[in-house]
C-alpha cells in the first residue's frame, strides 16, 4: 500500500488484460508480472495504482452468458468509491468484439464515450482520462471458441474509431496496436508476461507526459 499522502492516484479500469489473465490457465499473473504492478514499480511512490480489472468485462452491454460484466454498470459506483483520482486509464472494448454482441468498431467506441462522460459529468471533472485501444484480436482456435469470430477485421479499425472519441471528448489516447503490442499468437486475446511489461512501459511514458 502506498503511504505517500501526495501520491497521484491512477484508476486502471479494464477487462481480463487488466485483471492479468494468464494465456495458458484460468489464473491471473502475480502482481509483479501484471502491467499494473509493473507500472507501479516504474512510477514509484509518487503514484498509487488502483487495479480494477475483470475477465469478460464489456463497455456498456450485458452479457447473456456471464452476469455482472457490464462495465458501465460497475463503473458508476466504482468512480464514487475511489472519488479523488488524478487519472483514469480506460481500457475496454475487446469483449465487445464477440460475435454475439453484433457490434461494429464505431458502436464500441461510442460505448466508451458513456464511460468517459461518467467521469466528466460527475464531481470528478478534474480527473484526467487516458483512453486505450486494445491490440488486434487474432482469430485463433481458442479465440473462436470464445466467440471472437469476425473480431480480427473489426479490431483493425477499432483504434481509429476510439481515437475519434478521445479527440471529441478531449481526453488522452494510446493505441496499443500502433505501439506494437500484440496478444499471444497461439491464444489470440491475452497478453504474455513479456507483453505486460511492455504495456507498463508504454503507460509509464504516457503518464509522465500527462503530468509533466
Amino acid at each position: 500500500m502506498n503511504t505517500n499522502p501526495k501520491a497521484k492516484r491512477i484508476l486502471c479500469f479494464g477487462d481480463s488484460n487488466t485483471w492479468g489473465a494468464q494465456v495458458d490457465s484460468l489464473d491471473k499473473f502475480p502482481v509483479n508480472v501484471r502491467w499494473t504492478g509493473v507500472l507501479q514499480n516504474l512510477l514509484g511512490q509518487d503514484y498509487e495504482i488502483i487495479e480494477e480489472g475483470l475477465r469478460a468485462r464489456t463497455t456498456n452491454i450485458d452479457d447473456p452468458t456471464s452476469p455482472n460484466k457490464n462495465g458501465l454498470t460497475y463503473f458508476r459506483p466504482c468512480v464514487q468509491t475511489h472519488r479523488s483520482v488524478d487519472l483514469c486509464i480506460l481500457w475496454l472494448g475487446t469483449n465487445d468484439l464477440k460475435k454475439r454482441f453484433n457490434r461494429s468498431a464505431k458502436d464500441i467506441a461510442e460505448a466508451l464515450r458513456e464511460l468517459i462522460q461518467t467521469i466528466t459529468g460527475s464531481s470528478m471533472k478534474e480527473t484526467k482520462i487516458l483512453l486505450v485501444s486494445s491490440p488486434v484480436v487474432l482469430e485463433t482456435s481458442t479465440a473462436i471458441e470464445w466467440d471472437f469470430v469476425g473480431a480480427h477485421e473489426k479490431s483493425l479499425s477499432l483504434g481509429k474509431e476510439i481515437e475519434k472519441i478521445a479527440q471529441e471528448e478531449k481526453v488522452f489516447f494510446v493505441d496499443l496496436a500502433r505501439e506494437g503490442i500484440t496478444p499471444d499468437p497461439e491464444e489470440g486475446v491475452h497478453l504474455s508476461a513479456e507483453i505486460h511489461t511492455k504495456v507498463a512501459e508504454i503507460f509509464n511514458q504516457k503518464i509522465k507526459e500527462i503530468f509533466s
